[in-house]
């Protein structure tokens, strides 16, 4: 087991935005190497982050507070597992970036209904790890940017990378985000003005995609990344959404 707080990081001197990230294991070895990868990633990129270890997922979730920018969560533990742990942790703090380490490839699909942003098998690889950890950061990043949206009964505050994407159906229009579905007042159109044309586009008459989220484009359908979601792509928008696509991939690659 390792203790909360053994594998620590001590980085005093930073200075300025600092992501702080949670490995939850309980096997000391992977921890440590999750450390010093991180290390490695924060040496090679210039970012500031701070680590902490928990050696079993009740010990992270006991009196949790939302401080996280990312968990990297073990799905084997004792007592929890970690499909388990991201549930409760999704009831407390349903944004946190989560990456799950494990060896199970049959957990992948359910890994989705939580918002696990990837997934890295064991033994850990420092190359999936840094893909893992350039996603997280974009992700990170993009809190910043918000968007005000107005619903039937209130205002709320709302992060643009939380989006996922902008469906009308029977005059309704509705956000679907990282934390659940936002109806809002107002036509698709009115809500594509708002929206930044650099990050989304419309792949028909009835959707926005947030291309930060597309994971493929293929046989005339959108496929999102998150939960399996597939949107289809209109003839007349087809040309028009993959070169926006591709230049959004560009410019953030």
């Amino acid at each position: 087991m390792v203790d909360e707080g053994t594998y620590r990081t001590q980085l005093p001197d930073l200075q300025g935005d600092i992501m702080q990230i949670a490995i939850v294991d309980d096997d000391p070895g992977d921890a440590k190497t999750l450390l010093d990868f991180i290390g490695r990633y924060a040496a090679a990129t210039g970012e500031k982050i701070r680590a902490e270890c928990f050696g079993d997922a009740i010990l992270f979730l006991t009196n949790y507070r939302p401080v996280y920018d990312c968990v990297f969560m073990d799905m084997r533990m004792p007592q929890y597992n970690g499909m388990e742990a991201a549930e409760k942790l999704r009831e407390t703090d349903p944004d946190v970036p989560l990456v799950f380490v494990t060896s199970l490839t049959n957990y992948a699909v359910r890994g989705y209904s939580v918002g696990a942003v990837d997934f890295i098998m064991k033994p850990i690889n420092y190359g999936y790890f840094s893909s893992a950890m350039d996603r997280v950061v974009k992700l990170v990043r993009g809190r910043s940017e918000k968007i005000f949206l107005k619903t039937p009964t209130d205002v709320r505050n709302v992060a643009l990378a939380s989006i996922l994407y902008v469906e009308v159906r029977d005059h309704q229009t509705t956000y679907h985000t990282l934390s659940g579905d936002i109806p809002v007042w107002g036509t698709l159109a009115e809500q594509e003005a708002k929206l930044p044309a650099e990050s989304f586009a419309r792949c028909n008459s009835c959707y926005i995609v947030n291309l930060r989220h597309v994971d493929a484009v293929k046989d005339g359908m959108v496929e999102m990344a998150w939960g399996g979601v597939r949107l289809p792509v209109s003839r007349s928008r087809k040309k028009q959404f993959t070169e926006r696509l591709l230049r959004y991939c560009g410019e953030n690659a």
